[in-house]
């Protein structure tokens, strides 16, 4: 339920935080300064389904965002920071299949973690 915000990652890394893109920029400038000589990946968010209607779709947030939103903001900041990104969005989780791989349509089951597990793994072989 987080503002997304404007933050580019270009301009000066905030020092406060009020929203999703600050609060990603401030992460990834700590992350890379204390490891500096580290490669660094992040990841998208995986599907999730929020709405008090389980017909809903897409998902919106409070401020009727939908999560791709977020997605491209991590992607936006991974690519302005110069760090490695992950497709959690792709790992399988879908509106369609949903209830098999979340336990509250937010957090993943053993078989959500299976998929998402096996998502990281691959790409990491293959970089």
């Amino acid at each position: 339920g987080v503002d997304i915000g404007t933050y580019d990652g270009l301009s000066i890394v905030p020092s406060t935080t009020v929203t999703f893109r600050e609060a990603y920029g401030i992460m990834l400038d700590k992350i890379l300064t204390r490891y500096s000589t580290s490669r660094v990946f992040v990841c998208t968010l995986p599907y999730c389904d929020r709405n008090a209607d389980d017909n809903a779709f897409p998902e919106l947030n409070q401020d009727s965002l939908p999560l791709p939103k977020y997605n491209e903001a991590i992607r936006e900041l991974a690519d302005a920071f110069g760090v490695d990104i992950r497709e959690l969005w792709k790992c399988g989780i879908t509106f369609h299949n949903r209830k098999k791989y979340l336990t509250d349509e937010l957090h993943p089951l053993q078989t959500g973690m299976d998929l998402i597990t096996r998502k990281v793994v691959n790409t990491l072989k293959n970089s």
